[in-house]
């Protein structure tokens, strides 16, 4: 039945996207990796991106990255679209952390009410918006590329709990990055950055490549070719453009158990490997979704919130 429904949902999916990039493109997208891999899946969707969008990849190879680097006064942004009152519990955790372990940098809150006060986004992204086409999920990437563009600094997600004072080396780009697992295709980034955890220098290349390619994929689809489309938007900038894979490859692996609470978190509390993990990373995903109201007194959870 669970595989019924899989393939259900999958066709549905294939639908969807038959209707909006055309059948060809859905087939590759949805049905070849289960011949070919995943990593078919990823190098057809970004040779996709690359010859529809060819002009803005164009545009960007003639700029070069400056050599300024990020500052230890670096604004912290954090987008919560609800607000602070109507955060979940275990994103207020998070939030807290966040300005418990901010190293005396600002930490602005973007919210639906706000984020016009800081930045200014085509109609037709807006409009999408309000009527739902893009959900707040990709809006929330779309806020980040134009911060981080705009002013620069040091966007954090709110599902991020932060463990030690946020400390970001003097480089041009920095993001969380870890070795990639041996034979581990999962991802397109191949755990070369998180995107919910990125900083930079105003007006770096990437993101103000990123801002663009998302304001003109938005101006001709109303869907998501694939729902991690900012990391292939940042795998295209890494495969052509010198400046990029410099940034990303210039980051020190950092924060390689990132992971580690949000798989232990309802799990009996093991101090030592806790103690372990806590020695070489400070940033941690927890997320949401999927947590119990009722949380065991000796658990991870219970010992890191209550």
């Amino acid at each position: 039945m669970k595989k019924l429904l899989t393939f259900k949902n999958l066709f549905l999916y294939y639908l969807k996207l038959a209707k909006v990039f055309g059948v060809v493109p859905a087939f590759h997208v949805v049905w070849m990796q289960f011949f070919f891999g995943i990593r078919y899946k990823h190098n057809y969707i970004l040779k996709y991106l690359e010859k529809n969008y060819s002009s803005i990849i164009e545009k960007y190879k003639s700029i070069e990255q400056d050599d300024s680097v990020i500052q230890n006064d670096s604004t912290i942004w954090v987008c919560w679209f609800q607000g602070e009152e109507r955060m979940p519990r275990t994103i207020k955790h998070c939030y807290e952390s966040i300005k418990k372990y901010s190293g005396g940098k600002s930490v602005q809150l973007i919210t639906l009410q706000n984020y016009r006060e800081f930045i200014s986004l085509p109609n037709h992204v807006v409009e999408k918006v309000e009527n739902g086409t893009i959900s707040l999920t990709h809006f929330s990437d779309i806020i980040r590329c134009n911060l981080l563009a705009d002013y620069g600094g040091i966007y954090v997600d709110a599902g991020l709990l932060l463990t030690a004072n946020l400390q970001i080396p003097q480089l041009p780009f920095y993001s969380i990055k870890k070795r990639k697992p041996e034979g581990d295709d999962s991802f397109v980034s191949d755990y070369r950055w998180v995107a919910g955890f990125m900083a930079g220098v105003k007006r770096n290349v990437l993101h103000l490549f990123m801002k663009d390619f998302l304001n003109a994929y938005h101006c001709d689809k109303n869907m998501l070719l694939d729902y991690f489309l900012v990391d292939y938007i940042i795998a295209m900038a890494y495969n052509n453009f010198s400046d990029v894979k410099k940034m990303i490859d210039d980051v020190p692996y950092n924060n390689e158990d990132i992971y580690y609470i949000q798989n232990h978190l309802c799990e009996p509390l093991n101090k030592g490997e806790l103690d372990r993990v806590l020695a070489n990373t400070s940033v941690f995903r927890i997320g949401y979704k999927g947590i119990p109201q009722e949380i065991n007194d000796d658990s991870l959870y219970a010992y890191l919130f209550k």
